[in-house]
């Protein structure tokens, strides 16, 4: 998939952990609660995961998202917009109530590691022409675009 494909309309492009993330499945069992929203204000959703086609029917394939899952095992795209790792982001006292609902989520497969571990999420606002109208790079592990200024700018 080509982002210039998608040209002409709005996209939140999210970028996130590994596919059975414990962090992650929470975050997009709301994103795809909103979908219909979005989808009505012409927005475009795509999440790339560091894991493997296969792994991913097996973690955030579980919840069947209505939007383009794909898949970057290798985190080349990852590096091209500057996603960075931390092991303090990951440790970091805020992500545990959003990783006790993702081990409820996921289980075992929560505990199962088909991607880099340390890489922190990270989202783009992506206007009709192309440009980036916000970009947010998580500090810790649960620290994702808050839904209602996604909305926001969606209905703007």
């Amino acid at each position: 998939m080509r982002l210039s494909s998608l040209r002409g309309g709005r996209v939140w492009l999210s970028f996130n952990r590994q596919s059975t993330c414990a962090i992650c499945n929470p975050h997009h069992a709301a994103v795809i609660a909103v979908q219909p929203g979005l989808r009505a204000a012409g927005v475009q959703t795509v999440s790339i995961w560091g894991s493997s086609v296969a792994d991913l029917a097996g973690g955030i394939g579980r919840q069947h998202p209505p939007y383009a899952v794909l898949a970057d095992p290798g985190d080349v795209t990852y590096d091209r917009y500057g996603l960075h790792r931390s092991l303090s982001g990951t440790l970091d006292p805020r992500n545990v109530a959003t990783m006790v609902k993702g081990f409820r989520m996921m289980g075992a497969k929560a505990l199962k590691s088909d991607g880099e571990l340390l890489r922190m999420p990270a989202e783009f606002l992506i206007e009709p022409d192309g440009r980036v109208s916000r970009a947010h790079y998580a500090a810790f592990g649960a620290d994702f675009l808050p839904l209602e200024d996604v909305l926001a700018w969606a209905q703007s």
